[in-house]
């Protein structure tokens, strides 16, 4: 299996190295010049410049004493669309600061100081967000409150430093890149102080020794990244110097990975880091930490960057934001255990769907149809389905992969299987799910079991850059199938694969990475054999782990969650100001406006965010037939509106927060 994702990655790798990616409008230079700057300061005598690998961030940074730190939880909802709805903030409140000082020092290491401010104004400029510069110390001390961004200003004074720490104890937010305030007008370290006292994250290294942690995985429905899907990959190149940073100290919003998404113990923190925090004045102040530095913005893909920099900074702004859960509330992620019937089922595999329901699993089954031929096998899988706590899907009629043979072949394979499961009488749903032999489909494939109403397909995770359920495209489908079919993305090596991969450690491994695409909000598929060779002490554990998962975890069988994903394309959700008609004012209400399926058998969620921990929102159906959903808090950040028992049909709520009545702007 890891064979497999480094061929893919390299693969991908020669695609976009050869292709080439253009990022944000103004940057497309940007890795050129970052990458200049590091090989003038490695071949420049050590005395006179700073080493490459030290340009910003030296070694002897990162023997400073830190504490033991774990990583905090994310909540995992995810609205799964890959650009915002731009709104226009109120005029002046993003504070776009530069420091003399940071430029003195650039220019002083060989390196363009207006480089990561004129991407900032790139950015708000292309979505019509009101700014204003500021680079003089005074300037700070006068500014109004709203959010103050840091481009990478990574030399302050002291003077600089106190003003922006006073700004937050005014109120103001902070977004700040990378290693802001850890150098001194002349390149002196100052060490982690600022980072650690005024925006209140604690630096445990950078990726300079990860040559493989090419990608920003994002955490689905955090408050700062939640236009993106759960476990979505951000590739971003690497440049001598120029090293995303692994903070702790708040809630992560992001981790630096591979391709294949591995978790690595030595490999602590995240990238991106949100919090807020009261003051002794009694002020409160909403934080942004990106340890990813603009200059190696130009090789990303700007629709994602921009994305993330759009919530991050409307969340700083406290301006309101609906949107979608990921999952059906309460729950936060999915787990999924597919079954993998290679050999048919006997008696001993009746107890293990036992034990599998006594910890809370449902479980699919995946059966070649020839396997039916022995009366016994059928005997045993209406056993385990009677009751339909687990449910049976299809695994072909042999273990023969379908790649490369014709369509009409294809076809007659799948009618073949289907007709043998419908002879050996076993119950089975109309839109049961299909995984493919060894994982050997081309488009034909995915076409056909779309047409003939399968309700999934299992598959490898390139079918997505998430760690989320996919609608398989229509356009390569023919006729719009009655139900779509949904790519179920296989993310994780099954429990036998860690063991064969390392047998010391591969348990601890594979509850790691569980653990790791809970945290993201994502769908975790885990592959067991029948006549498991896994050892009854690791079996053991597996079982008691997987009864111990909070409640928030989904386990839900592979079908319940290719129809909840069908349910959630065809939900929609928005807010909207409510002006009035006759001053033709926006005033602070607002309205939320849901759409619900006709057929919806699961309860979808709606996060609101909040503009301040202290209040909370409050819906008024504007129709007196409407119901008035319940409403959940989720952290200090959001609450969950909870869908449960309103009609198929279009919703409008008047949503205003109590004890807040500030105007927002919405587009």
């Amino acid at each position: 299996m890891k064979n497999r994702f480094l061929l893919l990655l390299t693969l991908w790798w020669i695609v976009v190295s050869t292709a080439g990616c253009s990022l944000l409008p103004a940057s497309r230079s940007a890795p050129t010049a970052a990458a200049a700057a590091a090989q003038r300061a490695a071949s420049a005598p050590k005395s006179a410049q700073h080493n490459a690998e030290d340009l910003f961030l030296p070694a002897s940074a990162l023997e400073e004493p830190v504490p033991t730190a774990t990583l905090p939880r994310s909540p995992a909802f995810d609205p799964d669309r890959l650009l915002p709805r731009f709104g226009a903030a109120r005029m002046d409140q993003v504070l776009l600061y530069t420091s003399a000082a940071n430029a003195v020092w650039m220019r002083a290491a060989g390196l363009d100081p207006a480089q990561a401010p004129k991407l900032w104004e790139g950015f708000l400029r292309k979505y019509k967000i009101p700014y204003r510069k500021l680079s003089v110390v005074s300037q700070l001390a006068q500014a109004p409150v709203g959010t103050l961004v840091l481009p990478s200003q990574v030399a302050l004074d002291a003077q600089e430093r106190d003003a922006i720490l006073a700004y937050r104890q005014r109120g103001g937010s902070v977004f700040a890149t990378w290693l802001a305030g850890t150098r001194s007008p002349d390149g002196k370290w100052l060490g982690l102080g600022f980072l650690r006292d005024t925006l209140g994250v604690t630096l445990l290294g950078d990726t300079r020794d990860d040559d493989t942690m090419f990608f920003l995985t994002l955490y689905g429905d955090s408050p700062v990244t939640h236009h993106l899907s759960a476990g979505a990959r951000v590739w971003l190149p690497r440049t001598p110097g120029w090293y995303p940073l692994r903070l702790a100290g708040a809630p992560a919003a992001a981790h630096m990975m591979d391709w294949g998404r591995s978790f690595e113990a030595h490999t602590p923190g995240g990238p991106i880091l949100y919090d807020e925090k009261r003051y002794e004045s009694g002020h409160l102040s909403r934080s942004v930490v990106w340890g990813v530095p603009e200059a190696v913005w130009g090789g990303a893909d700007a629709r994602f960057l921009e994305a993330i920099l759009h919530n991050g900074l409307l969340w700083t702004l406290r301006q309101p934001d609906a949107y979608l859960a990921t999952w059906p509330y309460p729950y936060r992620s999915a787990f999924v255990v597919a079954i993998e019937g290679h050999d048919g089922v006997t008696d001993v595999d009746i107890d293990f769907a036992r034990m599998l329901r006594k910890s809370g699993l449902r479980a699919t089954y995946y059966l070649p149809s020839e396997e039916l031929d022995a009366p016994e096998v059928v005997e045993t899988m209406q056993s385990i389905l009677a009751d339909g706590f687990h449910e049976f899907a299809y695994y072909g009629d042999h273990l023969k992969g379908f790649a490369r043979q014709t369509p009409e072949v294809q076809a007659e394979r799948l009618e073949a299987m289907r007709d043998a499961v419908r002879k050996a009488g076993l119950p089975v749903e109309k839109d049961a799910g299909f995984r493919v032999p060894f994982e050997s489909y081309d488009v034909h494939t995915s076409a056909l079991l779309a047409q003939m109403g399968f309700g999934h397909q299992l598959a490898f995770m390139d079918v997505t850059d998430a760690c989320v359920p996919k609608i398989a495209p229509t356009n390569l489908m023919g006729p719009k199938p009655a139900i779509p079919l949904v790519f179920l993305p296989r993310t994780l090596m099954g429990l036998e694969d860690w063991l064969l991969d390392n047998p010391d450690t591969g348990v601890d491994d594979f509850f790691t990475m569980l653990d790791r695409n809970d945290r993201m909000g994502g769908l975790s598929i885990v592959t067991l054999p029948t006549a498991s060779m896994v050892p009854a002490e690791q079996l053991r554990l597996f079982f008691s782990t997987a009864q111990a998962m909070p409640p928030e975890v989904w386990r839900a069988q592979a079908g319940q969650v290719a129809r909840w994903w069908t349910q959630r394309e065809q939900t929609s959700v928005r807010i909207e100001p409510i002006v009035s008609a006759a001053s033709r004012l926006q005033s602070s209400m607002l309205q939320l406006i849901v759409t619900v399926p006709e057929g919806a058998t699961y309860s979808p969620a709606v996060y609101l965010h909040l503009p301040s921990p202290d209040v909370t929102a409050r819906l008024s159906p504007v129709a007196s037939s409407t119901p008035t959903p319940a409403i959940h808090t989720v952290d200090p950040w959001r609450v969950a509106v909870s869908l449960e028992g309103i009609p198929p049909g279009t919703h409008r709520w008047n949503l205003d927060f109590p004890l807040h009545r500030e105007v927002f702007s919405i587009h």
